[in-house]
């Protein structure tokens, strides 16, 4: 049995549509400035306490764990590995949870899991070596099994971790975020 020509003509063209939708949402992402936005629109901000500018994003999850965005400028570290933390701040319309990944050199790959609260105000997080844990097998995650903070690549990615259960429901939020910086340890240290 074959299918009419006309009914044929309206399914590529569905096909077509998905896909190219697919890709402009899912698969290239929009670039501002060094940070890279999935699944969303983005603008950098200037920082109105002097600062660097930030990310502020709109974006919308309708499954799990989709790419939301990644930052593409993360500074070298300049102290010793058991010194240094990772230092952000935020603020985010919606109660939510981000997933930080962050690579070493060799690939190893780490998340940590940032609980994000409903804020108008700037919140200071601020994560350990503690604070983040291997992706996949832990035993082929690291030639040493720890995480070396001055072996990270330049990338960190985000995915937001709202539990979205089928693709008909929709998680929306707004976040402004700067962007995470390597920092010596202090004691006024607020961890996720």
């Amino acid at each position: 049995m074959h299918m009419p020509m006309k009914l044929r003509l309206v399914v590529l063209v569905t096909v077509a549509v998905c896909v190219g939708a697919f890709y402009v949402l899912v698969v290239r992402p929009e670039r501002v400035g060094t940070w890279q936005v999935h699944q969303g629109g983005g603008r950098l901000e200037e920082d109105p306490r002097g600062g660097e500018s930030y990310l502020d994003v709109k974006y919308r999850v309708s499954q799990p764990e989709k790419p939301l965005l990644s930052f593409l400028g993360l500074s070298a570290a300049d102290a010793e590995n058991d010194l240094l933390t990772m230092v952000l701040e935020y603020q985010s319309e919606r109660r939510t949870a981000l997933v930080m990944t962050i690579t070493e050199r060799d690939g190893s790959m780490y998340q940590a899991r940032l609980k994000l609260e409903r804020t108008d105000t700037w919140r200071r997080l601020v994560l350990e070596k503690k604070d983040f844990e291997p992706r996949g097998d832990p035993h082929e995650a690291d030639e040493n099994g720890m995480l070396d903070l001055e072996q990270l690549t330049r990338r960190v990615d985000f995915y937001d971790d709202s539990s979205v259960k089928s693709p008909t429901t929709v998680f929306e939020n707004r976040l402004k975020l700067t962007a995470p910086v390597l920092a010596e340890k202090t004691n006024d240290a607020t961890t996720p």
